[in-house]
């Protein structure tokens, strides 16, 4: 997230000096601009695959935790249904972090 971040800063930043640029500097400035999305695009991408590999590693782990719950004892049964909440939480807590920053990208594109 703190890179797609710097690299939208750092389109502003182009972007910006863009209008009081001559010529010359402009082919400059616009080659980084294209420079910059080309980095934010392959960001998304690796955020998009993060977000495939976080939901389908929450899914094996859940479906490990819920196999385990079927066989333990009662005693145990609360620490892996603690386990499995904490999992939850944490999951829910990544993917929307990642989520918004494919968000973040797809609107600067």
């Amino acid at each position: 997230m703190r890179e797609i971040s710097l690299n939208i800063e750092k389109l502003d930043h182009f972007n910006s000096e863009l209008s009081d640029a001559d010529n010359e500097t402009k082919k400059k400035i616009n080659t980084s601009i294209k420079e910059t999305r080309k980095k934010l695009k392959m960001l998304q991408k690796r955020s998009n695959t993060k977000l495939t590999d976080a939901k389908t590693e929450y899914g094996e782990k859940v479906t490990t935790l819920n196999d385990q719950l079927k066989v333990s004892k009662e005693s145990k049964k609360v620490k892996i249904t603690e386990k499995k909440e904490a999992l939850k939480t944490d999951y829910e807590a990544r993917y929307a972090k990642l989520e918004e920053a494919v968000q973040l990208v797809k609107q600067i594109l």
